[in-house]
């Protein structure tokens, strides 16, 4: 079999399980930081941070991109 005549194995996308407010939490005493650090590390408001925190929004989870945005930040450090 030469590689033309070869499938092509596609993997699917791995799928993260959501982020909640405790992982929020944990991501942020990993850093040591405190709400307006974390806030200002990711370029949200630190209203956003408490409201996540508190449950008061995506009760099933918190956006993709924002936990994505928190493990760039963890991994690579801040934003600018």
């Amino acid at each position: 079999m030469t590689d033309a005549e070869r499938p092509v194995v596609r993997r699917a996308p791995r799928k993260r399980k959501p982020w909640t407010a405790a992982d929020l939490r944990a991501w942020r005493d990993r850093l040591g930081l405190s709400q307006p650090q974390a806030a200002e590390r990711i370029g949200i408001s630190v209203a956003t941070i408490r409201d996540y925190e508190q449950g008061r929004y995506y009760a099933d989870g918190l956006p993709g991109y924002l936990a994505r945005l928190c493990r760039y930040v963890e991994r690579y450090g801040p934003l600018d």
